[in-house]
């Protein structure tokens, strides 16, 4: 690799589930492993770049493998504190992980007390949607190029270009890759110049 003046050495990459804290032993997440951010993670080291990989293991996230540093993290709040901590020192920031972007507001202290109610029994709980952690990088680094997903289900192609084209200006991404839950392998890379 030839040594560039903008060259990204240094890469944070998050990938797998975010999940949120419904009690002290409940969490609430989604069914991505972070299979293909764990590749990504594997290609760009073998491409010589210091790889940063940000995951939760215990919530079932998928280990990017061998010579790669990670860094767990414990759910929602301690991911944004993780990637806000690590962002400055980064050349580039990829967020790849599966955010529960719908959070208890208020979960519960210590265990949920099922033992207080009977089968059948309807629980309200009430959700509230989380921060945005894209939105927050470029405040604490902001020369990092930063890229981020969007994944929407069963859209138009014009609809997802641009719920994407929106994250890229308001985060001030590079680029922000978005993609449709019906089809995975298609992905689209929307730049701030409307570029695709």
């Amino acid at each position: 690799l030839q040594k560039q003046e903008n060259y990204v050495k240094k890469v944070l990459i998050t990938g797998g589930p975010v999940h949120a804290h419904l009690d002290a032993v409940k969490i609430i997440t989604n069914r991505f492993k972070g299979g293909l951010m764990a590749e990504l993670a594997r290609d760009l080291h073998k491409h010589g770049a210091v790889v940063s990989y940000l995951y939760a293991p215990k919530a079932g996230a998928v280990h990017p493998g061998d010579g790669i540093q990670t860094v767990e993290h414990a759910g929602f709040d301690d991911y944004l504190k993780k990637v806000l901590e690590i962002a400055p020192s980064m050349d580039g920031v990829i967020l790849g992980a599966a955010v529960a972007n719908l959070i208890p507001a208020k979960p519960w202290k210590g265990k949920f007390p099922s033992h207080d109610y009977k089968p059948g029994d309807v629980i309200p709980i009430d959700f509230m949607i989380a921060p945005r952690v894209i939105d927050e990088v470029k405040r604490v680094a902001p020369n990092t190029h930063l890229f981020g997903f969007k994944l929407l289900s069963n859209v138009t192609h014009e609809e997802l270009i641009r719920a994407a084209y929106g994250i890229v200006i308001e985060a001030r991404a590079t680029a922000v890759i978005g993609n449709d839950a019906t089809d995975l392998i298609q992905k689209h890379v929307v730049t701030k110049e409307r570029g695709v």
